[in-house]
């Protein structure tokens, strides 16, 4: 995909999925929610048990972090969800090869007099393709047992509405931008030119990207609308999603993790962690992470398949005291380097508000974070600056087993590069922007996920494609050992020049009592 053309669509899907976030009642519902909870403190909190003594801030860059987090409250709400996402990714394949097939046959027969020009003929797939598929997702949604009968009624209306409704000229324009150019609309003479472009658009993963999309608005907009007309709907059923806790936390990853920072650090484990206590958050904060659930949910797996240049991201924050415990949803302002460009007007002044309320507290911040996009610019930047020959020494090398020795060796390797910028624009804004809000002791984890080799090799591959000396590269990874050494090597780099930069942006001073890094 060439460059132009990824700046473009990732403008057109990132204002879809910005519309849609800025639209889901979910993030509303919790922004309103914290403040209104902000608003009952007075200055300062009153410290009255040991839990009141501390508040927590877990901060992360994965959608499925912030799905485990709100499943342990409605993990029954969540197998609901899953369900019907499954059906709709085995849907959305039928419906596109039938939508394909029923294309060509009308060429074939009718001769395509309507299919003038490569942007009609797409007009005519995706308006095909969306009667089909809500045709079809309508018979599923009636078969499930989940919602009562007048839930079901009230969810088929929503849909239908959808259906009757006519074309979205929403989708319409945005399709007509994504095939704006003059290519597009050239005439096509024959039967074998029309059928040639209704076959390649199924391997148009511009053109699939726009279709989930579709797909996922359709998902999200109509769940939310049915979560509203209801005052709780039959799966908020506490019976039932306590029936399905014991088997979440089984699976849920990000309370393990969660378990492991505080137990190695020896901190006050937030309750809402601890036993059952998930279950019991305040209905109209579960009522919020319904719309929030359905929505991250739906950006994880509805969307896994979109090109990495057009993936949403998201920074979330989860605000846990007393008995509140929220996770807000950012993905307008997040960036490929983790941490977001910048923190909503609205959410940041909530947040100064907070720091400021309790800063007779101690504040437990945590960052739980997946670095593999984060790792492919520093791979890039680690090349341009040290230069082709450095960089391979550097991928030969046998470093130190022992941590000091090791640290010694890559400070060595380094200063012999003046100047480099590696993390500094990146996350020198966002830390600095946190520290100075900061107004509580605080002690700081950080915790990276570690990348699977398969992963890696993949951020690996496609990180030196720019570069000249790819063969050489390859040669050396004719070893499956030299492949370990390889991601071993440039993790070492990385996690060097990570600390460096929190020491320089994030000292420990002042209100950072403490800071750890895990790497697991």
């Amino acid at each position: 995909m060439n460059i132009p053309l990824i700046i473009i669509l990732s403008k057109l899907f990132c204002s879809l999925y910005t519309h849609v976030a800025d639209d889901f009642d979910g993030y509303y519902k919790m922004i309103n929610m914290l403040c209104n909870e902000a608003n009952k403190l007075s200055y300062p909190v009153e410290l009255r048990s040991r839990d009141q003594k501390c508040f927590h801030i877990i901060m992360t860059n994965t959608f499925q972090n912030v799905i485990e987090d709100i499943s342990l409250s409605i993990p029954h709400i969540k197998i609901f969800f899953e369900a019907h996402i499954n059906k709709i990714q085995s849907l959305f394949l039928e419906c596109l090869n039938e939508t394909i097939k029923e294309q060509i046959e009308q060429i074939v027969s009718h001769g395509g007099e309507s299919y003038i020009n490569e942007k009609m003929i797409y007009r005519s797939i995706f308006l095909m393709f969306k009667n089909m598929f809500i045709s079809k997702y309508l018979q599923f949604c009636a078969d499930v047992e989940f919602l009562n009968e007048s839930e079901k009624s009230a969810h088929k209306s929503i849909i239908l509405n959808e259906l009757l409704a006519g074309p979205d000229s929403s989708f319409l324009d945005m399709l007509d931008k994504i095939k704006s150019n003059q290519e597009n609309e050239k005439v096509l003479n024959t039967q074998d030119e029309k059928i040639k472009i209704v076959e390649n658009s199924i391997k148009d993963n511009v053109f699939l990207v726009f279709l989930s999309q579709f797909v996922f608005v359709l998902f999200v907009d109509r769940f939310r609308v049915l979560n509203n007309l209801f005052t709780e709907l039959t799966i908020f059923d506490l019976k039932k999603n306590r029936d399905c806790f014991r088997a979440e936390i089984e699976r849920n990853r990000f309370i393990k993790t969660i378990k492991r920072i505080y137990t190695k650090t020896n901190w006050n484990f937030p309750r809402y962690y601890q036993n059952e206590s998930s279950l019991k958050i305040d209905p109209k904060i579960k009522n919020a992470y319904f719309d929030s659930l359905i929505y991250t949910l739906s950006c994880n797996k509805l969307m896994k398949s979109t090109p990495s240049d057009l993936k949403s991201r998201c920074f979330s924050f989860i605000i846990d005291f007393d008995e509140v415990h929220i996770p807000i949803i950012n993905t307008s302002e997040a960036s490929n380097c983790i941490f977001p460009k910048c923190i909503p007007p609205t959410f940041l002044n909530i947040l100064k508000s907070l720091f400021h309320k309790f800063s007779p507290r101690i504040l437990y911040l945590d960052f739980v974070l997946d670095i593999k996009y984060w790792l492919h610019i520093f791979i890039v930047q680690l090349i341009s600056e040290v230069g082709k020959e450095k960089f391979l020494s550097i991928l030969r090398t046998t470093f130190s087993s022992n941590e000091p020795d090791l640290q010694k060796e890559l400070k060595s390797l380094f200063t012999e590069v003046p100047n480099l910028p590696l993390f500094c624009e990146e996350i020198m804004t966002y830390l600095e922007l946190l520290k100075g809000m900061i107004k509580s002791s605080t002690y700081v984890a950080f915790y990276i996920f570690k990348i699977e080799p398969h992963c890696f090799n993949l951020i690996f591959m496609e990180s030196i494609t720019e570069f000249e000396f790819k063969e050489e590269i390859l040669n050396l990874k004719d070893a499956e050992e030299f492949e370990a050494k390889i991601q071993e090597n440039i993790m070492h780099c990385f996690s060097f020049f990570f600390k460096y930069s929190l020491s320089k942006y994030f000292k420990t001073e002042g209100l950072i009592m403490k800071k750890f890094i895990f790497w697991e």
